[in-house]
């Protein structure tokens, strides 16, 4: 198995958005950080994955999906896949500024109800 391949792996054995250290963790250090880098930008420019930003601004990854949209958990990372309302204001939008969007995702990070007990 590539190093491409086991990266792939890791970010879609999480159900939540998760950082390069975190992969780097699972590989048990094994693979140079250079290389995981250079793969998770491979990964982002084939569209197996998308990248988003944690609330400090570190960046993660998690596999493509259709609408990724959804609420995460800052405490215990609970991912809740919420509905699209952003279609007919990306139109507008596309419109406006000439852009054709291929792809959208929307992360709302705060605190759920079990964390907020």
């Amino acid at each position: 198995m590539t190093n491409k391949q086991k990266i792939l792996e890791i970010i879609s054995s999480f159900s939540c958005p998760i950082s390069a250290k975190i992969i780097l963790e699972k590989l048990d250090n094994k693979v140079n950080k250079t290389t995981v880098y250079r793969n998770i930008e491979k990964l982002l420019l084939e569209e197996l994955i998308l990248e988003d930003f944690g609330e400090n601004g570190e960046k993660l990854y998690s596999i493509k999906q259709n609408h990724h949209h959804h609420f995460i958990c800052n405490i215990c990372w609970k991912n809740i896949d919420i509905w699209c309302f952003l279609d007919e204001n990306i139109r507008k939008l596309e419109e406006q500024f000439w852009f054709q969007v291929k792809n959208h995702s929307l992360v709302l990070n705060g605190i759920c109800k079990e964390c907020r007990s």
